[in-house]
């Protein structure tokens, strides 16, 4: 009670502040130089509705936005179809090869079920390790027979169809272990040799594919206890047809597929896991003359869709940083003002009175979108490395992009509540988060450390802290509490109980709590600011004594009493056109 008076007063006296203070003796200001500064201010901090009504300027910050909003989500959903349609078949891809090369892979281990009902694919004996890259290359040899996708052998050097695949062993330069006596002679220096994985030739002719003679052949042995991983690799040409709504109506893909499967024994405890891993490389199509209509149509509509996005985004930035410029130039003319005029001081709320971080938002988002649409044309050229880094920089300028419209339910009262309780509860946001983070990393590294071999939502730093992130959400509360590994220590059991029920109960009956008071508090002060007025700075003071509404002549008649001295565009683009108005008049009085 005893702040809320306090503000009440403060507020009280800030808002009288203007009309207490007296103009100085020696101002170099006449009334009528005070009326038109009022008039600028006023008309700077107008709507694009009222600007319009004052001086008939057209909202063109606002039509460039609501255009840009319009382009950029129609990019964005494009390229999303286009990224799906292409993640989509890298994906299906690797999925039918570890089908096909992987012996004894099921359905199973392409699911994400929760928690796990099954283990990770690895083999746990010698004969299996031989067994295993025996089948893989005896398949990867049938391919083209037994894939239902549409793959195909590369080249050698020689031109010829290659069904070899190269094997890379990495080894410990010395490895002995003997578990009889406990004794060890281990070099952990690497040494890697490539090996031909090559058919060998039977008496009757026939091809077969053996590990072990390929081995012999090297001058190599098989020694798990040396072995610290293996990669086989591959490669395939393949074919993506992109489908359309009834037909095959876009240019098919020509790629190669550079496939790696792995074996990892690096932690020598007794399994090694085995996964694949795919890489998409464009190649050039020999024959696709029947796409060449289509191709061309839609590749002239990309270019002029991704044009027109540039365009917008660079005519958004010039626009916002004219306004930004603008800001910046008033202010300084405004603090020479209250200097001369009044001997006031401007504070630190007079000068945020100047500041919009919405074109900072908007200008922020432009260039995010710029260098995602150039990542974005890379990948039309068959780059596709770039795609990953294209979604992102085009998902967050898309995210900036909307929010900066919200800039303008600013000038409705009724729409403004989210923008001014986010901004009035932000630094006590923002100091409950620090306390409040120093608990949960408390709990995230205790529940990581102590929980982590036995439960497996706190195996890493990481699942540990989203695990915690889910509880305070409610999310699998009894899963969580239910899935801690039955061959855990009863200590361990006991601890994961109290663990949670603390954390729970903290983070969801007070730390949550707490937090949504902060906020509603804040909300109900915004809420009363619109019934008893918010409090003002001196400069918000000083515009509103300004009499003049948006429908005054006088707004007319000071933009045709200035001149300028530049009309072209590039003037007006890079600011070196500049009218002839009070600010001059001022400059020359102060000089």
């Amino acid at each position: 009670m005893v702040e809320e008076d306090m503000r009440s007063v403060n507020s009280q006296s800030t808002e009288h502040l203007v009309y207490s203070m007296t103009p100085r003796e020696d101002t170099p200001y006449t009334p009528y130089e005070v009326d038109r500064l009022k008039r600028h201010l006023k008309f700077h901090f107008m709507t694009p509705c009222q600007k319009f009504k004052a001086r008939k300027r057209k909202p063109w910050k606002l039509i460039v936005q609501i255009l840009k909003i319009i382009i950029v989500t129609t990019q964005v959903f494009v390229f999303g179809m286009q990224r799906g349609n292409f993640v989509d078949f890298e994906q299906k891809t690797q999925l039918s090869l570890q089908h096909l090369l992987f012996k004894g892979w099921e359905p199973s281990y392409e699911t994400m079920p929760y928690p796990a009902a099954i283990g990770r694919y690895a083999l746990y004996k010698t004969t299996e390790i031989v067994d295993h890259l025996n089948y893989a290359m005896t398949n990867f040899n049938l391919t083209e027979k037994l894939a239902i996708g549409a793959y195909g052998f590369t080249e050698d050097q020689a031109g010829l169809r290659s069904k070899t695949a190269t094997l890379t062993l990495v080894k410990f330069q010395v490895g002995e272990i003997f578990p009889n006596n406990v004794t060890y002679n281990l070099n952990p220096n690497l040494d890697k040799v490539s090996l031909t994985f090559n058919a060998t030739k039977l008496e009757n002719g026939t091809e077969v594919y053996d590990f072990q003679q390929v081995l012999r052949n090297n001058g190599q042995e098989l020694s798990v206890n040396k072995l610290h991983s293996m990669e086989l690799n591959f490669s395939l040409y393949g074919i993506h047809l992109k489908q359309g709504t009834n037909k095959v109506n876009v240019e098919p893909d020509c790629l190669l597929i550079k496939g790696k499967i792995k074996y990892d024994n690096s932690k020598h405890n007794g399994q090694m896991t085995v996964f694949m891993e795919i890489e998409l490389v464009s190649k050039t199509c020999n024959d696709g003359s029947i796409f060449e209509e289509d191709t061309e149509l839609e590749t002239i509509a990309l270019i002029l869709l991704d044009s027109v996005v540039v365009l917008l985004c660079f005519l958004s930035t010039v626009t916002c940083a004219r306004s930004m410029k603008r800001s910046v130039i008033l202010y300084r003319k405004s603090r020479v003002f209250f200097k001369k005029h009044y001997g006031y001081k401007c504070t630190w709320d007079d000068v945020m009175v100047f500041a919009n971080f919405w074109y900072v938002m908007i200008v922020t988002s432009d260039i995010l979108c710029v260098i995602g649409t150039g990542l974005k044309v890379a990948i039309s050229h068959q780059e596709y490395k770039y795609m990953e880094y294209s979604g992102m920089l085009l998902g967050i300028a898309t995210v900036l992009v909307w929010m900066g419209v919200i800039r303008y339910f600013e000038y409705f009262e009724r729409y403004n509540v989210l923008v001014l309780t986010c901004k009035k509860a932000f630094p006590d946001v923002i100091r409950f988060m620090i306390c409040a983070a120093t608990i949960y990393i408390a709990f995230t590294i205790c529940g990581w450390l102590v929980l982590g071999p036995y439960h497996i939502k706190f195996q890493t730093i990481f699942a540990s802290s989203e695990c915690l992130f889910s509880l305070v959400n409610g999310d699998d509360m009894f899963v969580t509490f239910s899935v801690i590994d039955d061959k855990a220590p009863t200590a361990i059991w006991i601890f994961s109980r109290v663990y949670l029920y603390v954390f729970i109960s903290l983070f969801i009956y007070f730390v949550l709590n707490v937090f949504i008071s902060v906020i509603i508090d804040t909300y109900e002060v915004v809420k009363q600011h619109y019934i008893d007025g918010s409090p003002k700075t001196v400069v918000e003071n000083f515009i509103d004594s300004c009499p003049d509404d948006p429908s005054s002549p006088l707004y007319i008649s000071d933009m045709y009493s200035t001149r300028q001295c530049c009309s072209s565009a590039g003037c007006w683009l890079f600011f070196c056109g500049r009218r002839r108005d009070y600010t001059d008049d001022l400059t020359n009085i102060l000089e």
